[in-house]
């Protein structure tokens, strides 16, 4: 299945080993500035089937390529698959190994160092997840929810998005709310407890997108806004 899918015709384990080496490789973008400024990293796409951080990423690249939107200061990363098989097949986990990349930081995992390598660089972390239900209706879902770190500095960001990503929105009951996780509650091995050990700025996004429960395009609009306005307030953008 996998020599199918990416083109693959070497035979056997070959063809295997081929294969788990191509879904190990995070699609990775870099731009940089010629000015000095933050480093700021966008992960998308870490549980293949949250695809929204996915296109959210692709559209920000496209904006940046075409110099649509200008990098004024300091370098952008933007990871858009960290987990490109994944989302290819539409599974949480990384086919093959079953290997879960966001329970998975701080253990060797061949992957994760990739993607390590990047985030111990950053100044500021995006992590674009996509949950279920909305939490302004009930606070035991995780959707249209965004999550900071320890750092002063993530809580006035995630204020900052909210008021931003909510004014898009029409219902109270569908906006975005803001939250700071109790330490027991973030989950070993996660991308926040791994930047959190670090004392990076961070932010993770969870839009309200499984089974589709919102349109795939309102997912994404709504994490490129929040996105584009992260940069904007870090002084990055030119205008």
């Amino acid at each position: 299945m996998f020599a199918e899918i990416f083109g693959i015709v070497i035979a056997g384990s070959a063809a295997w080993l081929a294969a788990y080496h191509i879904c190990n490789m995070p699609r990775v973008f870099t731009k940089t500035a010629s000015n000095p400024g933050p480093h700021v990293v966008i992960v998308g796409a870490t549980h293949g089937d949250e695809q929204a951080g996915f296109h959210a990423c692709k559209r920000v690249i496209r904006l940046l390529s075409d110099r649509r939107i200008r990098l004024w200061r300091g370098p952008v990363t933007i990871i858009s698959a960290a987990n490109p098989c994944g989302m290819l097949l539409d599974t949480r986990n990384m086919p093959m190994t079953r290997l879960d990349v966001n329970r998975s930081y701080g253990t060797g995992a061949m992957i994760n160092q990739k993607l390590e390598s990047h985030v111990d660089k950053a100044d500021w972390v995006l992590d674009l997840h996509e949950g279920w239900g909305f939490r302004a209706m009930n606070p035991f879902t995780v959707g249209s929810a965004i999550y900071y770190g320890e750092t002063r500095a993530s809580m006035d960001m995630a204020m900052a998005l909210k008021n931003k990503v909510n004014k898009m929105i029409q219902h109270d009951s569908m906006h975005f709310v803001s939250v700071r996780d109790r330490r027991k509650d973030i989950p070993i091995g996660s991308l926040q407890a791994y930047a959190n050990a670090q004392s990076k700025n961070y932010i993770l996004v969870e839009t309200t997108g499984l089974y589709n429960a919102q349109p795939l395009a309102v997912r994404v609009e709504q994490m490129v806004v929040m996105i584009l306005h992260c940069l904007d307030l870090l002084g990055m953008l030119a205008h």
